[in-house]
C-alpha cells in the first residue's frame, strides 16, 4: 500500500522554524516499509524560509495560524493537496498534538474532499487522551499509544476491507530493538533539513514521574524501556555518516533516570571516539555530580558552566557527589 504520514503545521503558519524533525513518524515508516509499502512523511512544519522567534513574537502571531484554518488558499493547505495528488495515497496518517488539533482535522478534511476512499488514521499525545475528538471529525481510525504495532493493525484492516476496532490501543513493545531505526529518508525533501535537525533521538521510553503538564506517560508508560547501547551507539554512527550529524538531541522524558547507564553511555562515546556535542531532558533530581563530569569535554559548554555554578555555591543547586 501507499502510505502518507502527515505531521500538521501549526508553527510554519507564524513563520517559526520548528527545529529536528517528526522522529516518532519515522519509526512507523521504517516498520512500514519493513512490510513492503511504500511511505512518503510530510513534514509540514518544515519550511528553511522561516526563522526562529522569541515566544513573545511567537504569540502575537498567533491570529495567523486562526486566520489559516479558515483560508482554503492558503499555500500549506495548496501544498498538501499536490503532494495528494502526486503520491495518491491509499492511508493517511496523521500525527495530532493538542495544539495542531484543528490543523489535523483540516489537514484529514482536505483528503477526503481529494478521495474519500482513502482512510485515515490518528495518532499521538491528544488522541491517546481524547479519541473521540477525531473520530466524527474525517477520521476513520485512532492508534492510542505507542503506534509501530497498532498502525499495522490498521493496515491489516483496511487490507482486508474488514473494519473490526476503529480505537486501537496496543500493548507496550517491551524490547525497544526489535523496531527497526527511523527511516530518515522517508522525509519529504530530506536534504532541506540542515545536520542539527537531524539529531533528533530517542534511547529510551517511559518515564516513571508523573508532571502534570507532561503526555509522555499515557504513551510511553512509567516503566523505563531502553534500546541497547549497541543500538544507539550504531544510530549515532548512521546520524553521523548519513547526514553529518555533529549536534544530538535525547528527548527521552528522563535521560539520565538511570544513573549507571548514563555513565555507561558516556563511556561508550569515548570508547568508540564519538566526538559530538549533545543534550537531553531530564529533572534536577536526577542529575549528580558523577553525571556532569562523565562527559565533560571543551566543547561541552553547558556541563562546564554547571560546574562552576556549583563550585560558586551549593545553596540553590545541590548535586550528588
Amino acid at each position: 500500500m501507499r502510505i502518507l504520514l502527515v505531521d500538521p503545521t501549526f508553527q510554519r503558519f507564524v513563520g517559526f522554524y520548528r527545529f529536528y524533525f517528526p522522529l516518532g513518524l519515522t519509526y512507523l515508516a521504517a516498520v512500514l516499509q519493513n512490510e513492503g509499502h511504500e511511505v512518503l512523511i510530510y513534514d509540514a512544519e518544515h519550511d528553511s524560509k522561516c526563522i526562529s522567534l522569541s515566544t513573545k513574537d511567537l504569540s502575537l502571531q498567533h491570529n495567523l495560524y486562526k486566520n489559516a484554518l479558515e483560508d482554503d488558499s492558503n499555500s500549506i493547505w495548496l501544498e498538501y493537496k499536490n503532494i495528494l495528488k502526486q503520491f495518491d495515497p491509499d492511508i493517511v496518517g496523521i500525527s495530532v498534538l493538542s495544539v495542531k488539533l484543528k490543523s489535523a482535522i483540516k489537514i484529514a478534511q482536505i483528503t477526503k474532499s481529494y478521495k474519500d476512499s482513502i482512510y485515515i488514521v490518528a495518532g499521538g499525545e491528544h488522541v491517546t487522551a481524547r479519541p473521540n475528538d477525531v473520530l466524527d471529525n474525517f477520521f476513520d481510525f485512532v492508534v492510542c499509544g505507542e503506534g509501530e504495532s497498532g498502525i499495522l493493525d490498521v493496515v491489516e484492516q483496511v487490507k482486508n476491507k474488514k473494519i473490526v476496532e476503529r480505537v486501537l490501543k496496543p500493548v507496550l513493545i517491551q524490547d525497544l530493538d526489535m523496531i527497526p531505526m527511523p527511516l530518515i529518508d522517508s522525509l519529504l525533501d530530506v536534504k532541506s533539513y540542515r545536520p542539527i535537525d537531524l539529531g533528533l533521538m530517542m534511547t529510551a521510553r517511559g518515564c516513571p514521574y508523573n508532571c502534570t503538564f507532561c503526555g509522555l506517560s499515557p504513551i510511553w508508560g512509567h516503566r523505563v524501556r531502553s534500546h541497547s547501547l549497541k543500538r544507539i551507539i550504531s544510530e549515532i554512527k548512521l546520524r553521523i555518516l548519513n547526514y553529518n550529524v555533529d549536534y544530538f538531541s535525547f528527548r527521552n522524558g528522563t535521560f539520565t533516570v538511570n544513573r549507571n547507564w548514563v555513565i555507561d553511555f558516556c563511556n561508550e562515546l569515548i570508547a568508540n571516539s564519538i566526538n559530538i556535542q549533545w543534550e537531553c531532558l531530564t529533572r534536577v533530581n536526577a542529575v549528580s555530580y558523577t553525571h556532569l563530569r562523565a562527559h565533560e569535554t571543551p566543547e561541552n559548554l553547558v556541563c562546564r558552566i554547571l560546574l562552576e555554578k556549583k563550585n560558586k555555591s551549593s545553596k540553590n543547586i545541590k548535586l550528588e557527589r
